[in-house]
């Protein structure tokens, strides 16, 4: 049975994220309404416990296609792939003078806004931004030692 991660709030005075198994995200809430699955962590702001589902992602092995969830316009989400999804030069050279917003993450990475405005990216990081933007992603972290994702829309490639 797939598992779950779902974000909860409880009338606004409590928000957690949850672990939890189910035919569905829908099945899989109402295992936590029942206290089945695990609390992976919780903010408390109150003591209401009447609990609602904000949000979900499915937890099992990485699907071909990205997984949306609702937009909750208090979090952006990113997407965290390997720099193995875009070549060398892309990486080395043109994030380095990108005209869109990019920044250095470390040594071995980068930081990219998902933008809608694309300009003169190169067709490796095109296909990044339009995969990460499909799954209601707003930035995308590249990093060397991140997984690669099984997808012909996002070719690995070997450097």
């Amino acid at each position: 049975m797939p598992q779950y991660r779902l974000r909860v709030h409880a009338t606004a005075t409590i928000e957690e994220n949850w672990i939890a198994e189910g035919t569905d995200a829908e099945v899989a809430f109402e295992n936590v309404l029942q206290g089945q699955g695990h609390i992976e962590d919780d903010k408390v702001i109150g003591d209401e416990t009447d609990r609602q589902l904000a949000g979900w992602t499915q937890m099992s092995a990485i699907a071909s296609q990205p997984t949306a969830t609702p937009r909750d316009d208090r979090f952006d989400r990113m997407l965290v792939l390997s720099t193995a999804h875009i070549t060398q030069a892309t990486c080395n050279e043109w994030l380095a003078q990108a005209t869109i917003p990019a920044w250095p993450k470390g040594e071995y990475g980068w930081f990219v806004y998902a933008t809608e405005e694309i300009g003169d990216a190169p067709t490796d990081m095109e296909a990044v931004i339009h995969y990460a933007r499909e799954a209601n992603c707003d930035w995308i972290m590249l990093d060397r030692d991140a997984a690669t994702i099984d997808d012909p829309r996002i070719p690995t490639f070997d450097w």
